[in-house]
């Protein structure tokens, strides 16, 4: 399936908190701005404690549902007026009870998104909304972009493939955010140190002779996927810390990886790249889901 963003048509980004919010919204004004689309500010709230408690004393919920609904538009008005005009500002925003995930993901069906942004993790504070994310990739099989610190700054995108069927599409959805954010953009490839079988121990070549092996395998696959003109790279070392690197060492660069949904079995016992950047990396990532064909 080829998600493609020259049509945006609706961009959602999703808040659980005023926390963050202005980062992602930059981001997603611009994408909305660059793609001619709708741009939409959803945010959750919730107090399930007080729900409790006003519940137990006969207190009137709804008036406190209220009251949690408008103090939380107000903190958005306030944090979002410098980047969004306030003639539009109050139209895009919607607040609504209920977990983030939840309502993030019912939003962003409603509104027919084809892309989400979350406010991503800050030196403030704050958590990577990692869950909130795996959920809409699962949920809404739609791109999803965490945004970093300095998203509005984006300068730069890279786009990270391996040699699976997930290249290509990861490659062609990174050089269009690139093309709408009218930044630089780079392909790149990271060769892992390879595990050599306990039998290959005692060769000194092994190692190397398996990563010169990855690297020709690189080299064919971008030189059959890519045109001259496009900037590329073979990096060799550990992936996920490379990745990280990569992104993090870079405050103006957005990351662009594929989740290739396997299934939860899979990312416990193996492992998932994508899954540790979503948790882990604090810089802008953007996620695109992917369906692996049927082999038939």
């Amino acid at each position: 399936m080829r998600h493609r963003i020259d049509d945006l048509g609706t961009v959602v980004v999703g808040l659980e908190s005023a926390a963050g919010a202005a980062s992602a919204v930059h981001l997603g004004w611009r994408l909305a701005q660059a793609a001619k689309a709708t741009l939409r500010v959803v945010s959750a709230v919730s107090d399930p404690i007080v729900d409790v408690v006003t519940a137990g004393v006969g207190l009137d919920a709804a008036s406190h549902h209220e009251g949690l609904i408008a103090r939380r538009r107000a903190e958005l008005t306030t944090a979002l007026d410098p980047i969004v005009p306030s003639e539009v500002l109050n139209a895009v925003i919607t607040v609504d009870l209920g977990r983030a995930e939840q309502v993030i993901a019912h939003q962003a069906h409603r509104f027919d998104a084809a892309l989400v942004v979350l406010a991503g993790a800050f030196p403030s504070g704050g958590e990577r909304p990692a869950g909130v994310a795996r959920h809409l990739l699962r949920t809404l099989k739609r791109p999803v972009v965490l945004s970093g610190p300095r998203a509005g700054d984006i300068g730069r995108v890279v786009a990270a493939v391996d040699v699976s069927f997930a290249a290509e599409p990861t490659f062609r959805f990174a050089a269009d955010l690139s093309r709408l954010l009218g930044t630089e953009f780079e392909v790149v490839h990271v060769v892992a140190h390879p595990d050599v079988p306990v039998e290959w121990a005692g060769s000194p070549h092994a190692a190397e002779g398996l990563a010169d092996s990855g690297v020709r395998a690189a080299t064919e696959m971008m030189t059959t996927l890519l045109s001259e003109d496009v900037p590329r790279r073979i990096s060799r070392g550990e992936v996920l810390a490379t990745l990280r690197a990569e992104a993090e060492d870079d405050a103006g660069a957005l990351l662009v990886v594929g989740d290739q949904g396997r299934g939860w079995i899979h990312r416990r016992i193996v492992g998932s790249t994508t899954e540790a950047l979503l948790t882990e990396c604090s810089a802008a990532l953007a996620v695109l889901p992917l369906v692996r064909p049927d082999p038939t």
